[in-house]
């Protein structure tokens, strides 16, 4: 994976589910390539902080659903 692909969310909305049943809406802020798999620094929409989650715990939402 090319840095240029690894940039290519940063700044997308996504809704991250932290495992435990609670889901959130996230802007990426930063993304990397870590044993073959892709984390994503996240903040939340409404709130404060960032943190690093996998890839995989992340849904990036398309830019219609947000103006519906």
């Amino acid at each position: 994976m090319t840095t240029l692909e690894l940039m290519k969310n940063i700044g997308k909305v996504g809704e991250w589910d932290d495992g435990s049943g609670l889901k959130y809406d996230v802007t990426i802020i930063d993304s990397r390539l870590r044993w073959g798999s892709v984390d994503y620094q996240i903040t939340p929409k409404s709130g404060s902080g960032a943190r690093w989650v996998s890839g995989s715990s992340l849904s990036l939402k398309t830019e219609e659903a947000w103006f519906v």
